[in-house]
């Protein structure tokens, strides 16, 4: 009966240091994720007007006025 309480205690640290960690590496995984879309939102900003102004054909009269 004492062999298999110890058993469960050394079961349950087990499982709150992996919670810990889980908890951490997810923390590190949202802090990436937010620098990653922050530092590709603009580009991705500035490739979508350039790609509205040829749609709206602002290059073409620029070429053809000069």
């Amino acid at each position: 009966m004492r062999a298999q309480h110890q058993a469960l205690v050394e079961h349950k640290q087990l499982i709150e240091a992996q919670t810990a960690n889980l908890q951490m590496v997810s923390q590190i995984k949202d802090k990436l994720l937010a620098v990653i879309g922050h530092d590709l939102r603009t580009p991705f900003a500035n490739l979508r007007n350039i790609a509205d102004m040829f749609d709206a054909d602002l290059f073409l009269r620029k070429r053809y006025m000069h």
